[in-house]
Parts: C-alpha cells; structure tokens; sequence
C-alpha cells in the first residue's frame, strides 16, 4: 500500500524494500508535475483510483525522485564499482608490464636484430626500431619449404641464446584480458560514479529532511565509504589513459591509439610466440620419436639376422650329428641345398608320371644292352664291306 511504501521509504527499510521491488516503485514514482496537481485536489480521497491514491501518499516524501535514484544508486555502488575496477586494473597491469618487463626488451631487440640483418645492404637495414604490427607478419616470413617461419626461427634463438627472457611471457600475461576491455567506457563509467557520489554529498547536506527521516544518517554513512572509492577509480582510469599515451609514443604509435589497441598488438604477438615454441617442440618431439623408431626397428632387423644365424649354425650342427650316426659323407650333407631342389622338382611330378618315366628307362636300357650283344656275336667276316664297294 501507499502507507507501507511511505514509511519504507523514510526508514530506508532495505527489507521492505529491496533493489527490484524499488526499480518497480521508481517506473510508478509521481513526476514533479503530478505531485503538484495532486496538491490541488480537495475532494474525498475516496474518489480517486487506486494509483492516484498511492502516489498521493507517497509523495509526501520529501524529494521522492532523487530520493529514489540515489538509494538505488547506493544499492547498486558496489557492483558497479567493482566491474570497473577490475577492468581498470586489469588494463593497467598489462601496460606496466609492458612498461617494465626487461625480457620483453631483450625479445625485441633479437627481433630488431634478425630484421637488420635479413635487411642488410638494402635501405631498410641498419634501423633504430620498427613499428608494432611488425610483431604480427613475422610469421607471414617463411623458408623454402614452408614449414618453418622467421617467428620460429627468432623463437629458437631466444630460448637457445636467451632463455630466461622467456619470462616476459609471464610478464605480459594480463595483456590478453587487458585487450578486451572497452577503455573509452571503463573511463566514462569511473566519471558517473564519482558523479552519483558526489550528488549523495550534496543532496544530504541540504538537512531540510525531518526528524524520523532516516535517509540522511543512511546516506552520510554511505558517502563517507564511496568516496574514496570513487575517487581512486577515477585516478587509475586517468593512469591508464596517461600511460596508454606514453606507451604509444614510445613504440612509435600514434598517441590517440586506444589502450586496448595496443595491449592488442603485444596479445598478438605472445599468442604468436607461444604457437611458435609449440611448433618447434612438437618437431623436436617429432624427431626424437622418429629415431627411436628407427632405432626399434634397426635393433628388430639385428635380432633376426641374429636368430637366422643361430638356426643356420643349429641346423649344420644337426646335419653332422646326423652324419655321425648314419655315416653318410659330409660332402652329402654341405649339398643339402642341391638335394633339397632336386626333392622339390620330383614332388611336381605324380606318381604316375614317375612310374612312367621309369619304365622307359627301363625299356631304352634293355635295348642298349640287346644290341650291344648282337654286335659281340656277329661273325667278323660278314661285317667286311664287299670291294667292289669298297673301290
């Protein structure tokens, strides 16, 4: 009801009251017009409607609508504050470490150093410095094959020649979350805070509030912590801004080059960096498990001539062993190979193509031996050959 809402509103009754239900209470929260219309209204309060009831009671509060805005302002300090603070100091972590980290100097100095000598001898060489978005094509530099880029090569002899500047990936590790952040509207946010805390101070030193309104004591109390809290905002969103600038110039940008944008650049180029490092492990990584394939396989081929060997040596052991006993001849047993072919070629044959060769043979020797015969019996003189033949 009206009445409840008025003396919630005059003893800052959070519980009453709580954020949402006073976001409500502010949409139907009389102008200053309509309070001054209701002032003018003699008739009954019985005939007039629900909602000009209640605005008629609530709008004897004294400056409703301030009232209104600064108690939600209130509630809502502390989140607000801190969503922007941490933006603000996310921000000015990663540009510090780009102001101090020594490593990140000596990383750019090999890069300024490689450039000039890839340069020598043309107009470019010699230089004193480069601009950042250097720092993002130096992977679009790459060698005959294609598999390796100047990114990896400086990357390799950072870590092989310079190693501990490696922790200038550790020092810039905030730059990445740094470069999300909307600098331009983390700094507006900081100035409408201090803003709405500096119209609390103003609005409670006016004292023409009465004697059971608690919104002073509330208020005053609530000023007396924001403050402080407002103002350092607002000095550290400034810092971000005036080393932001510094930075900018310093590397050769232009000097109204968001903060944002140049954290952006050295996001890049870490990012670029680490992938750098991974492609070099991965193909050392490569390697290594290449030879020690090659080894495996090597030793693999080595134990089985090794065992091919051992079974050759068992098998002449075995052979003349088998000579012993049987009495054959050795030289029978260093042919093995020969009998072996001679085997596999009579196993073509069936058994009846063999009995079939045998009995030719069998046939053609009996016929040699028949006619050998015939001509040791024969008488001699038939044998002569007539002369007139013979002449």
């Amino acid at each position: 009801t009206g009445e409840q809402a008025k003396a919630a509103m005059l003893q800052m009754d959070v519980k009453a009251l709580p954020p949402e239900k006073l976001s409500l209470l502010m949409t139907a929260c009389p102008t200053s017009a309509d309070i001054e219309l209701l002032k003018t209204y003699n008739g009954p309060t019985s005939e007039l409607a629900d909602a000009e009831r209640f605005m008629r009671v609530v709008s004897i509060v004294p400056n409703l609508q301030p009232r209104l805005q600064l108690w939600a302002f209130k509630n809502n300090f502390e989140e607000q504050h801190d969503n922007i603070q941490k933006g603000v100091l996310c921000v000015n972590r990663a540009l510090q470490a780009i102001d101090t980290s020594k490593a990140l100097k000596t990383v750019l100095q090999v890069v300024l150093a490689v450039g000039n000598y890839i340069n020598g001898g043309t107009k470019k060489g010699a230089a004193w410095g480069f601009k950042l978005a250097t720092l993002g094509k130096l992977k679009m530099l790459r060698n005959n094959d294609g598999k390796h880029n100047l990114l990896h090569f400086i990357a390799d002899a950072v870590r092989s020649r310079f190693k501990e500047s490696l922790s200038f990936l550790e020092d810039l590790k905030d730059v990445e979350d740094g470069c999300q952040n909307d600098t331009v509207w983390l700094t507006s946010e900081a100035t409408k805070i201090e803003s709405g805390v500096r119209r609390v101070g103003n609005e409670v030193k006016k004292q023409h509030f009465a004697s059971n309104d608690k919104f002073v004591g509330v208020m005053t109390s609530f000023h007396g912590r924001a403050q402080p809290k407002a103002k350092s905002l607002v000095a550290e969103s400034k810092k971000m801004m005036e080393v932001a600038r510094r930075l900018a110039r310093a590397y050769g940008e232009k000097s109204s080059l968001k903060p944002e944008e140049l954290l952006a650049k050295f996001a890049v180029f870490t990012r670029d960096f680490r992938a750098a490092l991974s492609a070099i492990d991965k193909e050392v990584a490569d390697k290594a498990d290449h030879e020690r394939r090659q080894k495996l396989l090597a030793e693999r081929k080595d134990k089985q001539a090794a065992e091919k060997r051992r079974r050759a040596r068992e098998r002449e052991r075995d052979a003349k062993q088998t000579t012993k006993q049987r009495g054959l001849s050795p030289m029978v047993i260093r042919n093995n190979d020969i009998v072996d072919a001679v085997v596999n070629d009579l196993t073509k044959f069936s058994a009846k193509d063999m009995l079939r060769k045998v009995k030719k043979k069998r046939m053609k020797s009996s016929m040699l031996k028949s006619s050998g015969a015939a001509s040791r019996n024969a008488d001699p003189s038939k044998l002569q050959v007539p002369l007139k033949q013979r002449r």
